[in-house]
């Protein structure tokens, strides 16, 4: 969010996946800013790491809401 960051060049529409393991309260702050300015936001953490990218076994959680995850 900060200056020169996505939330202040991207257009409205846009879907932000973010992929890191930020706290929840983080996460939910990143989503009522995101909803202000018209993007989607999901929070998107990953687990599996360096073997599950090799064996392309990763596994995605999605936190958002349900229409704009499907």
């Amino acid at each position: 969010m900060g200056e020169g960051g996505i939330f202040e060049s991207a257009k409205k529409g846009t879907m932000i996946c973010d992929t890191s393991t930020i706290n929840p309260a983080a996460s939910a702050e990143f989503n009522a800013v995101a909803a202000e300015k018209g993007f989607i936001f999901l929070d998107t953490p990953m687990s599996g790491g360096i073997t599950g990218a090799h064996a392309g076994t990763l596994t995605f959680m999605v936190g958002g809401e349900t229409a704009h995850f499907e």
